[in-house]
């Protein structure tokens, strides 16, 4: 993928994946989980094996990766997911 086609799909789901910082801690940001998402996708790694490259804690990326990929499919869905289910 390359930096334009991540621009492009941050921007389509980017608001619906973005957090608000709280006094306690800072928010995972929606670029940081795009990322997380995309390298899981790809490498099909553990979710404890990618808290080291993505420095986010396997208990978040459980909740993080699930969410934007639904995010990923509901704004592709349209455009990339033609489905003709045809009833006889």
């Amino acid at each position: 993928m390359d930096s334009q086609d991540f621009k492009l799909l941050l921007e389509l789901i980017g608001p619906k994946i973005e957090k608000q910082n709280t006094v306690m801690r800072m928010a995972i940001t929606a670029e940081e989980r795009l990322i997380a998402t995309l390298r899981f996708l790809a490498t099909g790694r553990s979710y404890e094996d990618l808290k080291f490259s993505t420095c986010i804690s396997a208990p978040s990326l459980s909740y993080i990766i699930p969410e934007t990929c639904k995010e990923i499919f509901e704004a592709l869905k349209k455009d990339y997911m033609k489905v003709n289910i045809s009833i006889y």
